[in-house]
């Protein structure tokens, strides 16, 4: 079993995603670790923008997963540090 990941942006409610990082086979460990990324903060009164991460896996007979499953919303905050983020992605079945 192997993994696919699909990172991407909401920065205003209902308007549409921005992409962040194209689909991206990731490996079949249940927690990855996707470094590289830019980020930008998330301002916590307006909410914006929120990011979300969309997965799919491969089972043993090869076959990927039709639909994704989504995340809810991830903020960015200071801690976070924006620019130089490393995120981690951790599957459950």
């Amino acid at each position: 079993m192997h993994y696919e990941i699909f990172l991407y942006l909401i920065s205003d409610c209902f308007i549409g995603g921005t992409d962040i990082l194209a689909w991206k086979d990731v490996g079949s460990a249940s927690s990855q670790y996707i470094s590289g990324l830019s980020l930008e903060l998330t301002n916590i009164t307006s909410k914006s923008p929120v990011y979300y991460v969309s997965m799919k896996a491969e089972n043993g007979a090869g076959i990927l997963s039709s639909q994704a499953v989504t995340s809810t919303p991830i903020v960015v905050v200071p801690e976070d540090k924006a620019g130089k983020t490393l995120f981690l992605v951790h599957f459950t079945a």
